[in-house]
């Protein structure tokens, strides 16, 4: 979320906040269209700079060119022609830029956020560099996501996905390859994976299923574990509170270091270690 300044004065005088986005204020009176679009041919990897505002990224089979398209809203006439939407080419990756610019307010309101979508051909890599609003990513290669706020949804990647968040849910399902996450905050749900998935969560319930590979979380420091059907090892190296339940583990199951709450397991086939109740 872009948050405007405000001088000492406009604080002083009692001003209202001031947010952009989807926040506490969203005026979205003045709109106008953008898009942009480039061939396929020749690319390989599509990296995105989105600011404030919804993204959701299409992979289409057969698809020939690279179309990014939304709109820019604002609650200032005069700053939306500064809000843009370009691309441009580095080698064989294609940047799509959102840019809206910092604003200063002094009294009173303002809002601007630019919802966009891609469509791209199904398959292509994507990296994903973004500000605040919700996420959804369907149908592309391996995928890098770094987002400061919002939700997250990513179905359908063929190739490895890794997820960086400070807040807001997550919910995956169906990757080919591996699945890394870091999450400060927010509900984590993760199904249907080829390979393995590696967790590091600060808050939040954490639901894993149907792995194919092992499962790792390094560190949750609070909400409830729930893993079903992982076909190979499953460990936590450190759990703060919250319960952890799993079943249908096809190797072992470790638990390293739990501070608060109960551990149930069943169908278990390897080896199981957890720290004795006291």
């Amino acid at each position: 979320m872009r948050l405007a300044t405000m001088t000492t004065a406009a604080l002083l005088l009692g001003a209202s906040p001031v947010f952009a986005g989807n926040g506490f204020w969203d005026d979205c009176s003045n709109k106008a269209a953008r898009r942009v679009a480039a061939p396929a041919a020749g690319i390989s990897r599509v990296v995105i700079h989105a600011d404030s505002g919804s993204l959701q990224v299409d992979g289409t089979a057969g698809a020939t060119q690279i179309v990014a398209s939304g709109t820019a809203c604002t609650s200032d006439e005069d700053f939306l022609p500064r809000m843009t939407l370009t691309m441009r080419r580095a080698g064989s990756d294609l940047h799509i830029t959102a840019d809206i610019p910092d604003k200063a307010i002094i009294f009173g309101f303002f809002s601007a956020r630019l919802d966009m979508g891609v469509t791209l051909p199904a398959g292509l890599p994507v990296v994903i560099d973004d500000d605040s609003g919700w996420i959804k990513v369907t149908n592309v290669g391996t995928t890098t996501i770094d987002d400061d706020s919002g939700a997250i949804e990513v179905r359908n990647v063929r190739g490895n996905l890794t997820i960086h968040d400070d807040s807001g849910a997550i919910e995956i399902d169906g990757v080919t390859g591996n699945v890394s996450v870091e999450d400060d905050s927010g509900e984590l749900s993760i199904k249907n994976v080829g390979g393995s998935v590696e967790i590091e969560d600060d808050s939040g319930s954490i639901s894993v299923a149907s792995v194919q590979g092992s499962l790792r979380i390094r560190e949750d420091d609070s909400g409830s574990i729930r893993v079903m059907n992982v076909k190979r090892d499953v460990m936590i190296d450190d759990d703060g509170s919250g319960s952890i339940d799993v079943a249908d583990i096809g190797g072992d199951f470790t638990v390293s270091h739990k501070s608060s709450g109960s551990i149930d397991y069943t169908r278990v086939a390897g080896k199981v270690r957890v720290p004795e109740k006291d």
